[in-house]
């Protein structure tokens, strides 16, 4: 792996809500490598990095010329290059993450110079594919969309994002106009602490109550079946595991280059 370097620059930093936010990285001096829809991105910075004035005090601080890197999957086509875009939650009481909301448009970073991941959207052309992301999670899934979407074939797409309040749905309005152009894609938020938001009138709970329930059959333009339904699964990872669990039990298997014809794809890094 490359020596750390500031390499790359924050082309914008688009705020959701306090604490979210949407970061564009844009290389400096050299051209991003193509990726795959699903990939992720390692970036940092060094400890002496300021933190952002709401994260927590470390209780001991990194070296001040450590680097500190974490992993952030894509949330931009893999279409697009020049730069791309990170979907990320502050951790008040992360290393990495106080840091990076700290940084504004023009400020420096890390950024590794190539791509990793294989968190990709392998299906048949003629598959309903279910994409299941929670919080930040739902990153990898957009790009998926963004890349695949528009590829003339007979995939149905369900895009099903589970956050506490509606405050936290990134890319909703963006999500919600492509569903309203194309038949074949439908978007499904939901959230799961109501009582903190009052007015919304769209689906509650968690995403295994409403598979279990049909509460995503309309969705799907049927019930779902492994023989013709491929499931994506990115987010907290009590969700993963509880839908992994449920779905293994109704007969579908898990998807690995050992086992390609898998149906449940999951991508557990959290």
């Amino acid at each position: 792996m490359p020596q750390p370097s500031f390499n790359a620059v924050v082309a914008s930093k688009t705020e959701i809500m306090p604490g979210l936010a949407l970061f564009r990285l844009r290389p400096e001096g050299w051209e991003l490598p193509l990726f795959r829809a699903g990939q992720y991105a390692m970036v940092g910075l060094p400890g002496s990095a300021p933190r952002h004035p709401a994260a927590e005090a470390e209780p001991e601080p990194p070296a001040a010329d450590k680097w500190i890197k974490k992993a952030y999957s894509i949330s931009s086509a893999a279409t697009e290059h020049g730069e791309i875009e990170l979907y990320v939650v502050m951790v008040p009481t992360g290393q990495l993450t106080p840091r990076l909301f700290a940084l504004e448009a023009g400020d420096r970073l890390f950024l590794l110079p190539r791509f990793l991941g294989d968190f990709t959207l392998e299906a048949p052309d003629d598959a309903r594919v279910v994409l299941i992301g929670t919080g930040t999670g739902l990153a990898p899934l957009v790009s998926m969309i963004r890349t695949h979407a528009h590829r003339h074939c007979a995939r149905r797409y369900v895009l099903f994002h589970g956050v506490r309040t509606s405050a936290e749905l990134g890319f909703r309005e963006e999500m919600e106009a492509l569903a309203a152009e194309r038949d074949d894609f439908a978007y499904v938020p939901c959230i799961d602490q109501p009582e903190r938001d009052p007015e919304w009138s769209g689906l509650r709970g968690w995403v295994q109550d409403h598979w279990s329930s049909g509460g995503l059959d309309a969705a799907l333009g049927g019930p779902p079946s492994p023989a013709d339904t491929h499931v994506f699964l990115c987010g907290n990872p009590r969700m993963i595991e509880t839908m992994k669990a449920l779905l293994l039990e109704t007969g579908y298997s898990l998807h690995s280059k050992k086992h390609p014809e898998g149906q449940v794809h999951v991508e557990s890094f959290w």
